[in-house]
C-alpha cells in the first residue's frame, strides 16, 4: 500500500523537524503495512520558489537517507512530490509540473481552508489542460464547512483523484462514505498526513483493517489500482 500524503522529509516544513523523527514516523508506516511512501512537502507559491523548493526537497531526502543508512535502519522507496496550496493563478507558475509526484502524471493541491469559490476549481482545471497533470485533491474530510453540493460537486470531477486521511476513519460517516466511494469503483487514494509522532502520526493501521473487512476480495484490487497510480516510479 502506498501512503500518498506524508510529511516526513526533515526540517522542510511543519512535518518532521529531524531526520531520526522522521526514520520514526518511517518505522511505523512500514509497520502499518505501507511499503511506499509520497512525500509530500507543502508548497506555497506566495512564499517560495519552485526552484529553492525542489532544492530544499532534495536536501532533506539526502539526510533522511544518509541517517537511514548510518543507522542501519531500512528505508522504503519514496515517490517526491509536494502539497501545492491552490491560490489565484497558480496555473501560470513556470515549472509547476515539476512538483508533480514523482514521474507521474499527478499533482498533489490543496484547496485553501476558505469557503469555496468558483475560482478554486477554475484553477485545477487550467493547472490539469496546462501541464496535463492529473490533480488528486487533499484531505477532503478537513473541509467540513463546504456544503454538501460543494462536496459532491469536487467528488463528482471525472479527471480528479481525491484523497482521504487516515484520520477520517475515526468518524463513522466518513468511514462509509470513503468505503462506498471504492466499491462505487471511484479514484480515492488514502494519506497518513503525518507530521509528527504525537499530535499528528501515522495512523493507517485501523483504516486498512476497517477496509479489508468490509471489502474483503475487493480489497487486494483496490491495493493493486492505487499503487498503479505510480508505477512509473
Amino acid at each position: 500500500m502506498t501512503d500518498f500524503h506524508c510529511h516526513l522529509l526533515p526540517g522542510i516544513d511543519d512535518g518532521a523537524q529531524t531526520a531520526e523523527e522522521g526514520l520514526k514516523i518511517a518505522q511505523q508506516l512500514s509497520e502499518q503495512g505501507i511499503g511506499r511512501v509520497t512525500a509530500t512537502p507543502h508548497y506555497v507559491h506566495h512564499r517560495d520558489k519552485v526552484e529553492d523548493f525542489l532544492s530544499r526537497r532534495e536536501q532533506a531526502l539526502y539526510l533522511l537517507r544518509e541517517t537511514a543508512e548510518r543507522m542501519g535502519q531500512p528505508l522504503f522507496p519514496i515517490v517526491m512530490g509536494a502539497e501545492v496550496r491552490l491560490e489565484k493563478d497558480l496555473s501560470r507558475v513556470e515549472g509547476l509540473d515539476r512538483l508533480r509526484m514523482g514521474d507521474s502524471s499527478y499533482i498533489l493541491l490543496e484547496l485553501p481552508f476558505t469557503p469555496f469559490k468558483e475560482w478554486m476549481e477554475e484553477e485545477i482545471d487550467n493547472i490539469s489542460f496546462r501541464y496535463s497533470l492529473t490533480p488528486i485533491l487533499a484531505h477532503l474530510d478537513r473541509y467540513e464547512w463546504y456544503s454538501r453540493e460543494e462536496r459532491q460537486r469536487l467528488l463528482d470531477r471525472p479527471d480528479t483523484v481525491i484523497q482521504f486521511n487516515c484520520s477520517a476513519f475515526e468518524d463513522r460517516r466518513n468511514a462509509k462514505t470513503i468505503l462506498r466511494l471504492i466499491q462505487e469503483g471511484r479514484r480515492v487514494v488514502l494519506g497518513s498526513d503525518a507530521h509528527n509522532l504525537k499530535e499528528r502520526p501515522p495512523q493507517f493501521d485501523g483504516p486498512l483493517k476497517f477496509l479489508r473487512s468490509k471489502l474483503h476480495g475487493q480489497f487486494a484490487r483496490y491495493e493493486q489500482e492505487c499503487d498503479r497510480l505510480l508505477a512509473a516510479n
